[in-house]
């Protein structure tokens, strides 16, 4: 056992001689070290210290015009980024525009494809009118009729079924046009709204 405690020992001794050792030589090496960098830091004559903190003024003064330009240099990024925030703002606004117009385009073309529908129906009703009226021959109206004024009604009815079947058709021309008017102004505007997307 005692043959154990001497080498644990010795082995203990060993490392704590290596620590003191190596402390040692830090302690020496450093302030050695440090000693020779002040050396070289300080000057052997008069004009070479002028000389040194004329240079060291030139690189603060180099430093200071650096940062200078470099501060120029932000501000001018900055008023750029803000012109492209306004840019940016001026078009997203323009592209709200172009959205509600669109939705208005949309609205009133919903409605003009109604009001086609509901003139279309109307001329059919009218065509089926003048189909059956076209079919009775004047002399069966004549018979059909209980006195001239209502074979006078009865021809006026024909007439205004004419002109309403005329007006209708009209109608419907008129409003195919304005329906194809407004879809060219969406496409328009929706191809206005993907290239301010895209700018």
């Amino acid at each position: 056992m005692k043959i154990v405690n001497k080498n644990i020992f010795l082995k203990l001794l060993t490392k704590k001689t290596l620590l003191v050792v190596f402390a040692l030589v830090i302690a020496i090496y450093v302030p050695i070290q440090m000693m020779t960098k002040l050396a070289s830091a300080t000057c052997s004559s008069v004009s070479e210290c002028e000389a040194r903190i004329n240079a060291l003024n030139q690189d603060i003064a180099n430093y200071k015009a650096e940062a200078t330009r470099l501060n120029a240099e932000a501000q001018t990024l900055r008023s750029v980024l803000a012109k492209l925030s306004g840019e940016k703002a001026v078009i997203q606004s323009q592209i709200d525009i172009n959205q509600a117009k669109s939705d208005q385009l949309a609205i009133e073309i919903a409605d003009t494809e109604k009001k086609i529908n509901d003139n279309k129906d109307a001329l059919g009703v009218t065509i089926a009118n003048l189909y059956v009226d076209d079919n009775v021959t004047p002399v069966e109206i004549v018979f059909g009729s209980q006195n001239i004024s209502d074979y006078m009604d009865k021809q006026e009815y024909r007439n205004s079924v004419r002109n309403e079947l005329v007006s209708t058709i009209a109608k419907i021309k008129e409003l195919k046009a304005a329906l194809e008017v407004k879809r060219a102004e969406v496409e328009k505007i929706l191809g206005d709204q993907k290239s301010a997307r895209q700018a």
